[in-house]
């Protein structure tokens, strides 16, 4: 299982490190995220690997905070393509 994960990890590494997002806030301005960056994608545990929602991406913040936040993996690439490759890597998708 580690292997498929690590595999769908792969398919979509190159598309998504790096990429970046602006800063933001809410409309009240009591939470706000500065630009970042993208680091790491972050599958769910093994046992909810097939489940395409629960993919994630680390944004780290490009001002140096130390907080960053996590966004789904399906901002970067469409959840029609995610639920492809856990297919194709898994053999099942929910």
């Amino acid at each position: 299982m580690a292997t498929s994960i690590e595999s769908i990890i792969a398919e979509f590494s190159e598309r998504v490190i790096g990429q970046k997002r602006a800063a933001f806030s809410c409309c009240c301005g009591g939470i706000r995220c500065s630009a970042a960056t993208a680091t790491r994608i972050v599958p769910p545990t093994a046992k909810h690997a097939n489940v395409a929602i629960l993919w994630m991406v680390d944004m780290t913040s490009d001002a140096g905070e130390d907080r960053g936040y996590t966004v789904g993996l399906s901002d970067f690439v469409p959840m029609a393509e995610i639920k492809v490759a856990i297919a194709k890597h898994l053999g099942s998708v929910s």
